[in-house]
Parts: C-alpha cells; sequence; structure tokens
C-alpha cells in the first residue's frame, strides 16, 4: 500500500540542459542584435542584455565591452575634439 503512493523519479538532466541551452541562445541573440550598426537595435539589445545579465547571473563583460568599445572610443574622440575647440 506504501509503494503505490510512490512515483518514478524523474531525470532532470535534460531540462536543466535545455534550460541553460535556451539562456545561452537568447544570450546570443542579445549580442547579435546588440553588434548590428543600427544605433536603435544597439540600445535596445544591450539594454536587454544588462537585464538578462543581472536576472541570470551571468558574467560576459568581455562580450558586451568588445560591443561597447568602439561606441565609447567615438564617444572619447568626440569629447576630446570638443574639449579642444572650446
Amino acid at each position: 500500500m506504501i509503494k503505490e503512493n510512490f512515483k518514478q523519479p524523474v531525470n532532470v538532466l535534460p531540462y536543466a540542459v535545455l534550460y541553460l541551452m535556451f539562456h545561452f541562445q537568447i544570450l546570443e541573440a542579445l549580442m547579435r542584435e546588440g553588434r548590428k550598426e543600427k544605433l536603435e537595435y544597439k540600445v535596445a539589445a544591450l539594454a536587454c542584455l544588462g537585464s538578462v545579465l543581472e536576472a541570470l547571473a551571468v558574467d560576459r563583460f568581455m562580450d558586451t565591452y568588445s560591443i561597447l568599445a568602439p561606441a565609447l572610443q567615438k564617444v572619447n574622440t568626440a569629447v576630446k575634439q570638443s574639449a579642444q575647440t572650446h
């Protein structure tokens, strides 16, 4: 009678793998959109990427920095040129 109440154990490994693969696919899609030249795509993707990285507690600093570095260099150059002309 007691044995009837127990269920077979569930193998959660396939679910864990799918869960991780899903997160990886989301992050890769956001990274890909962040690399686009169109500013609207880049801004939206990077804002979303930041939220997702924080929610998942994932460290993708170098990947994110490689996307942001060219834009940061352009801003830095523009600030320096502006400072020299004023």
